[in-house]
């Protein structure tokens, strides 16, 4: 069975797209810590949260289209429907990896909107345009905009080339775009 339509997996990804958006959900009575533990021990606490979760915004959900949040969904009470309520220890390991790779999506996706952010401070900063961004770094100007807005994967090269065209330093796009601790 492939990774992303196992059991344990859909469940531990859609218990992390739960948890992230739960301070989100008014008057949410679960505590935020431990709620991935809960499921792991009892797959159906997380079944009365999913009907919370379509009541905010999918787009809030970073690093999840709402298709495929709403595809896993599906998949998962399909599953559930055909009677598998309770997770085996295959699915218990694959829970915890589907728990951490959506984790990790999310978290990427942050930086990515961090560091486009800054990107875009930077450059308005110097009264620059997209378009001119663009041509000073030689791609085409809704790249630019795709950078600024976290949508867009930026790897060092052109990261440097930005930075250079900003007359900044790589370092200082990367450590202002760094969350507060």
């Amino acid at each position: 069975m492939e990774e992303k339509q196992h059991y344990g997996y859909l469940l531990g990804q859609i218990t992390a797209i739960v948890e992230d958006v739960l301070p989100e959900l008014e008057g949410s009575s679960i505590a935020h810590w431990g709620f991935a533990g809960k499921v792991y021990d009892d797959p159906y606490k997380l079944m009365p949260w999913l009907v919370e979760v379509e009541k905010i915004e999918i787009d809030s959900l970073v690093g999840v289209p709402e298709s495929d949040f709403m595809e896993s969904v599906g998949e998962l009470l399909r599953m559930q429907a055909e009677g598998h309520t309770r997770m085996n220890m295959d699915d218990k390991n694959r829970f915890w990896i589907g728990y951490y790779h959506q984790k990790a999506r999310k978290s990427i996706q942050l930086t990515r909107q961090r560091i486009g952010h800054r990107i875009k401070e930077l450059r308005e900063s110097k009264g620059m345009s997209q378009r001119e961004l663009g041509k000073r770094i030689d791609i085409a100007y809704n790249h630019i905009g795709r950078i600024e807005k976290g949508k867009y994967n930026v790897n060092l090269d052109t990261l440097a080339k930005i930075a250079a065209a900003l007359d900044t330093e790589i370092n200082l796009i990367c450590e202002k775009a760094a969350p507060e601790s």
